[in-house]
């Protein structure tokens, strides 16, 4: 018994001893394998490199092997650019392949002041830019913000300005927390859309029309039906009506008193909202005179809210500017934990004002005056085709709509008759003499 236990027991011995070599003979087989080669078939994509490893596989050079100097990597800290543009000449804010756009411009200024490293350049996960607001084409800034990761120089702010054109100045860079999200941090957006009065003209009886109280206020009036949560599917485009991101929150619309500036008459238009999609103010603002154009009530706006597909000019993106990005709940949160990071309250740098008078009014009364782009923006209001049927002209739209709104009135108020007929004579008499308080209050104490 003694012989059959050491027998087994030697046995065991040899075939872990066998099992042994044969892993370490796996463990130097060639990575290529017929399991590793059979692993990628099925997966249909060859293995992606490690960061440390070239396309092959092997280990890249260091900068010693390709005989370059060794990195001189400096501080590296996230901040928040609050800076301002004149989008004249530039294709937009966003980069785009192709095009000149003002992040362009900001890459170059930085890279010169030291603030982004060589290898950084054309890339800006490196940097984890993220910017508040997104401009279109000839759009202007005077607040909007930028989060990113830069190396931090001593008066970087005066060396990236020294490296930029007039027709872009940064006010502040301020450090922020590692978790600022600058699109996501804020809370509202306020732009301005400076605009000649000439625009309202009505289309007939257009003779001495004055930019009075009354005709502000009926501006006033039509800007005040885009307050409040609306569907805005028709204000912008590839939207529909069943989108959720259609849905959008307008806190506060208003006009401003006519003020004149080099003999053309202007007014101010101050939309307050939570974020707007593309194109949107500027269809926004043409609604409004198309309405005032053509002398129609409210209720043109309040179409464009509802599921029909309808068709809207678009203002001149010259007289649109960004004003300010407001962040009251990261300011509120820095209070909170009582951070030393400075508070990001764009409405109180003075040096942003002073550029908008200094810059971008001057080009927007020069480029009124150059190229007459209210009389042009006014042409294409009055041949706009609303509907998708292009045989229906705006007069024709407005006849249909405001015979839909009569249509929806009298069914209401049959609706309401037949409602009264129903009840009886006591219950109408509640309806018409309803209780006084001090009735209602000696009913209540009895």
């Amino acid at each position: 018994e003694e012989m059959e236990v050491t027998a087994e027991s030697s046995k065991r011995n040899i075939d872990e001893i066998s099992k042994e070599e044969t892993e370490v003979k796996d463990l130097n087989q060639d990575p290529k394998s017929e399991e590793s080669a059979t692993s990628e078939e099925k997966d249909g994509k060859p293995k992606k490199p490690r960061p440390w490893e070239d396309k092959s596989g092997k280990p890249r050079p260091t900068r010693e092997e390709k005989g370059l100097p060794p990195r001189d990597r400096k501080p590296k800290g996230k901040v928040a650019i609050i800076f301002g543009y004149n989008g004249e000449l530039y294709q937009g804010l966003q980069r785009n392949p192709g095009a000149w756009t003002i992040e362009d411009e900001l890459e170059k200024a930085l890279h010169a002041a030291g603030a982004i490293a060589d290898d950084w350049m054309g890339d800006f996960s490196k940097i984890s830019l993220i910017r508040a607001c997104r401009t279109d084409k000839g759009v202007h800034a005077v607040g909007n913000v930028i989060s990113c990761k830069l190396q931090l120089e001593p008066d970087l702010l005066e060396k990236v300005n020294s490296h930029l054109p007039p027709s872009i100045r940064i006010f502040e860079i301020n450090r922020v927390t590692d978790k600022f999200h600058a699109k996501n941090a804020v809370d509202y957006r306020i732009y301005e859309y400076v605009m000649p009065t000439s625009a309202f003209t009505p289309h007939i009886n257009n003779r001495n029309f004055v930019f009075d109280a009354e005709a502000r206020n009926k501006v006033n009036s039509l800007l005040k039906e885009y307050e409040g949560n609306h569907n805005f599917h028709n204000f912008t485009i590839n939207q529909k009506f069943t989108d959720a991101s259609s849905k959008r929150y307008m806190r506060r619309i208003e006009c401003s008193e006519p003020f004149t500036s080099d003999g053309v008459e202007f007014v101010r238009i101050t939309l307050e909202g939570q974020s707007f999609m593309l194109h949107q103010i500027r269809k926004m603002v043409a609604m409004v005179v198309l309405t005032c154009r053509f002398s129609a009530g409210p209720n043109l706006i309040r179409k464009c809210f509802g599921p029909d597909s309808i068709h809207i000019p678009m203002a001149p993106g010259e007289f649109l500017t960004l004003d300010v990005c407001h962040f009251g709940g990261y300011n509120n949160k820095l209070d909170r934990i009582k951070s030393t990071h400075p508070r990001l309250q764009i409405d109180r740098i003075e040096e942003r004002n002073k550029f908008k008078h200094e810059v971008i009014y001057p080009y927007v009364v020069k480029a009124e005056k150059e190229r007459d782009l209210v009389q042009t923006f006014v042409n294409k209001v009055d041949l706009t085709r609303p509907t998708t049927n292009s045989s229906i002209d705006v007069w024709q739209w407005i006849k249909t709509v405001n015979a839909e709104e009569k249509a929806q009135a009298d069914a209401q108020a049959k609706r309401t008759a037949d409602l009264l007929n129903q009840t009886n004579p006591s219950d109408k008499e509640e309806i018409q003499e309803p209780k006084s308080e001090k009735e209602e209050s000696k009913t209540d104490a009895s």
